[in-house]
């Protein structure tokens, strides 16, 4: 619980969801993804709406495209 209070005090939304898709699937470029938005937002600490406006800026700048339950990872900042 520590842990998950210090990611959510220091760490962007961008950055937790980078950090959930490494958790929950490796350093795959491309997953199926169990999850809904809605899930993932609420495991992340964000809301639904974020989490969509985030979605829709990464695919603009070619970083990930979630589709469906199919997730294609592009460049990512480490």
């Amino acid at each position: 619980l520590a842990d998950q209070m210090q990611s959510l005090v220091s760490e962007n939304v961008e950055m937790r969801l980078f950090r959930f898709f490494r958790e929950q699937y490796g350093r795959k470029t491309e997953f199926k993804i169990s999850l809904s938005k809605k899930d993932v937002a609420a495991a992340i600490g964000t809301t639904p709406e974020t989490l969509s406006r985030l979605l829709l800026r990464l695919k603009k700048q070619g970083r990930v495209v979630w589709e469906g339950r199919d997730v294609k990872m592009g460049m990512i900042d480490d």
